[in-house]
């Protein structure tokens, strides 16, 4: 014997499922199936394009942003994304994400918007490289200039994955180039397995903890 909703007469099918004692549709104008914040935003960096999440600075593709955004979605009632789709918007992205939630074993389907706005900024390495700072200098010497060139393309991406780099240049000598990190150029000359010297010049303190800048040279030959 098929149901037939208290609230709008509308009797079962499969067309139609009910939770409860209610089509599927009075269910969910009845029962508030879940929630989204009401204002979300994000620093982005209008230089790199990162985004500020969970106190950290990193690359978003639009999968991840949506899922993200996705992730904001809450409810008493087990739910699964199937699909979302990004928007750009004045002052944002509008996220829209389709989400299934069950109820009392029914299926509920629902179409969820996002709004989330975008706080246009630098993040840390941005705004540094924008101030030339750097605490390492990499100098390449000897090899061929196409021998070096293709080692500081290679070092040079190792670099940006966990710094910057800036002032690339090529010399007499050989080729230079700047590292915001002395610790991210130390580690990529050190995986480079060769043999290198370097320097260090104190550049000041930060928070109390005197900083210094590595020079550090590499033979190519």
């Amino acid at each position: 014997m098929h149901k037939t909703c208290p609230a709008c007469g509308k009797t079962e099918s499969a067309a139609l499922p009910f939770v409860k004692a209610f089509c599927v549709e009075c269910y969910s104008e009845r029962e508030q199936l879940f929630e989204v914040p009401k204002k979300l935003e994000l620093k982005r960096c209008t230089r790199c394009n990162k985004h500020f999440v969970s106190g950290v600075w990193k690359s978003f593709s639009e999968e991840e942003f949506g899922e993200w955004a996705a992730s904001k979605i809450k409810s008493r009632l087990p739910i699964s994304v199937k699909q979302v789709t990004l928007r750009a918007v004045k002052g944002g992205v509008l996220v829209t994400a389709d989400i299934e939630l069950e109820a009392d074993a029914t299926d509920i389907k629902k179409q969820v918007p996002i709004t989330i706005g975008l706080q246009k900024t630098l993040c840390t390495n941005c705004h540094m490289k924008s101030g030339g700072y750097r605490e390492a200098v990499i100098q390449l010497r000897s090899g061929t200039p196409e021998r070096l060139r293709k080692v500081a393309e290679t070092l040079i991406k190792q670099c940006e994955k966990e710094s910057f780099v800036s002032d690339y240049e090529e010399n007499k000598y050989g080729i230079d180039f700047a590292v915001g990190s002395r610790k991210v150029a130390l580690q990529v000359i050190g995986a480079l397995g060769r043999h290198f010297t370097h320097s260090n010049t104190l550049i000041g303190q930060r928070q109390g903890k005197r900083m210094f800048r590595a020079t550090i040279c590499v033979r190519m030959d």
